[in-house]
């Protein structure tokens, strides 16, 4: 599930095997339905990019999908060429610009244009092993990408720099990963949460 603004009121998008749900969130109404994937959707996330509300969808068949909130039709063609599943998408501001990522069962994170779909020339961090969550965010005054991998690796990528600037090991599979304005980032596992501070004076 996530939530996104689109023309001043708040739509929440569930999921439901291989469609998504759009949904007004003050009146708890069904708006619409993003459908097309062809297996079960397993990622999701929500921005705006020059003023389109965008969804963003990872699935089991291989491929991600660019959504416009407002049509509920795709923005751009299936964003294809992945390794075996898309488990983890995230949108993410480098340069003035968004950026869509997707990560895949071979390791692999992948960037895009999302309002063209092409996929960019990124040196964006690669997993050991099939990677499980992405997330977006700024730690220490830097927008990074956090990669978080099956063998317990988490990747920082730096997007001004576009290298790796550190990397944690854990005892178990990340699930879920927020990054906190104050320079934490939150990691969920099947054995608790890890909080790790970047940045920070003491």
């Amino acid at each position: 599930m996530t939530l996104c603004q689109c023309d001043g009121r708040t739509r929440v998008i569930t999921v439901a095997k291989a469609i998504a749900h759009v949904w007004e969130l003050s009146s708890r109404s069904p708006l619409g339905e993003l459908a097309g994937h062809t297996a079960n959707i397993t990622a999701i996330a929500a921005t705006e990019c020059s003023g389109i509300p965008m969804v963003l969808t990872g699935s089991r068949d291989s491929t991600a999908r660019l959504w416009n909130l407002r049509t509920f039709e795709l923005a751009c063609a299936p964003l294809t060429g992945h390794e075996g599943d898309v488990n983890a998408v995230a949108f993410g501001g480098f340069d003035g610009r968004v950026i869509a990522f997707t990560g895949d069962d071979g390791g692999t994170v992948h960037a895009w244009d999302p309002l063209t779909g092409n996929q960019l020339d990124l040196p964006s961090p690669e997993a050991e092993d099939w990677v499980t969550t992405l997330t977006y965010g700024e730690l220490g005054d830097n927008p990074v990408l956090a990669v978080g991998a099956a063998d317990g690796t988490v990747r920082i990528w730096c997007g001004a720099t576009q290298q790796t600037i550190a990397e944690v090991q854990l005892h178990t599979a990340p699930q879920d990963m927020v990054i906190h304005p104050d320079g934490y980032l939150c990691i969920g596992t099947g054995m608790g949460v890890v909080a790790l501070r970047f940045g920070a004076d003491r």
